[in-house]
């Protein structure tokens, strides 16, 4: 049943890919992301599906959202659906590397429902107990056994540049292992290692949003991943409570964090590593774009021309 709405949904990430790319390089990262939270809402209003938002974005910076226990769709079957409507609001902004549409799918229950707070993350591709109980020179070493090598020195672990991650960058190089810094964009880091490009781990804090979102790939393509939502104050644990959340301090697995079988969408915006960016030319010409569509057990690079308006 969620083959079936694949199209249907690719066509909302690439209608949301190319208004959003309209407002690359004004340097207004919220109107930005107002028009791609906008042109979402009504693209997904005509799907033909009864749509429930279970993650959504921009509580964490007040910024538009789609907001959790929001309803859409045209009516028929019940979907989840978690979103980053705009992930790297700043960088389209600022017309740099690395903006994408992203939005996963699946059955009712599939996807658990969080609050936009930090999220606190470990992922390897390579399959051992990876724990937050751990200490970082016990994971890396876990996962430098998996992969086949002599210790952490062999390893390069993807992480964002954040002072809130500071600490974490110093131990991991203390360790020996090498860090990879990205400015902005974990979904990308982690899709990157999910489907075979370069990294052995990605560690640190970003958002719950996109690690809900990246888990999908996980579970669907392999490796292992495990998330801790982290609240910095009262008002962040009572909006995770009215959504069910009690135990604040819980480790969750992929697994866990998307409970059945669900399909990631994402739609290069500007250019980058994992995806190229929209082309536009005049409007006589169709628009084109570059997504990604994670299924369960496999993966599709779409290359689309789009001819706008229709």
């Amino acid at each position: 049943m969620l083959h079936s709405y694949v199209l249907e949904f690719l066509s909302v990430a690439q209608r949301t890919a190319i208004s959003s790319y309209d407002m690359a390089g004004l340097g207004d990262s919220k109107e930005a992301d107002r028009v791609a939270v906008e042109v979402m809402r009504n693209a997904l209003n005509e799907v033909n599906a009864t749509i429930n938002v279970m993650i959504g974005e921009g509580e964490r910076d007040c910024a538009p959202m789609l907001h959790v226990g929001e309803v859409l769709g045209k009516g028929g079957p019940l979907l989840d659906l978690a979103v980053d409507p705009l992930e790297g609001t700043d960088v389209c902004a600022s017309f740099m590397d690395g903006s994408l549409v992203v939005l996963g799918f699946g059955k009712p229950g599939s996807i658990i429902s969080a609050p936009d707070v930090y999220m606190e993350k470990i992922y390897t591709p390579y399959d051992c107990d990876i724990s937050f109980d751990n200490t970082v020179a016990e994971n890396l070493k876990k996962i430098a056994s998996a992969k086949g090598v002599k210790g952490p020195e062999e390893l390069v672990v993807v992480i964002l540049k954040r002072e809130r991650n500071q600490k974490l960058i110093t131990e991991v190089r203390d360790v020996g292992a090498r860090v990879q810094l990205v400015t902005d964009g974990d979904i990308s880091a982690i899709v990157s290692m999910v489907i075979g490009n370069a990294g052995d781990a990605y560690m640190g804090s970003g958002g719950a949003p996109e690690g809900v979102l990246s888990a999908i790939a996980v579970r669907n393509l392999g490796g292992r991943m495990v998330g801790r939502l982290l609240f910095k104050n009262g008002e962040q644990r009572e909006r995770a409570r009215k959504i069910g959340i009690t135990d604040f301090e819980r480790s969750y697995s992929h697994d866990e964090l998307i409970r059945q079988d669900a399909i990631l969408i994402l739609t290069g915006v500007t250019e980058g590593k994992l995806l190229g960016g929209v082309k536009k030319g005049s409007s006589k010409h169709p628009a084109y774009c570059e997504s990604l569509v994670i299924l369960p057990g496999s993966f599709s690079k779409v290359c689309s021309t789009i001819h706008i308006g229709k």
